[in-house]
């Protein structure tokens, strides 16, 4: 009898830490996503300067000629 209310304490003791880990996951989350947000911005900040790089290049190109 004491082991099964050992394990009934376990359980309720596993399910009253379900929202914080369900908290530390989002938190997570939020943070993966706000990482993964502002590689993007990068990669569009590189993209828009893309052209103003090749432009650059074929000017100095063309003034080699």
């Amino acid at each position: 009898m004491a082991e099964l209310e050992d394990r009934i304490t376990q359980v309720e003791r596993e399910l009253k830490s379900i929202p914080e880990i369900l908290q530390l996951q989002a938190r997570l989350s939020e943070s993966r996503f706000a990482a993964l947000f502002a590689e993007l911005d990068t990669i569009k900040r590189e993209l828009r300067a893309l052209p103003y790089a090749f432009a650059a290049l074929l000017a100095e190109r063309g003034k080699g000629d």
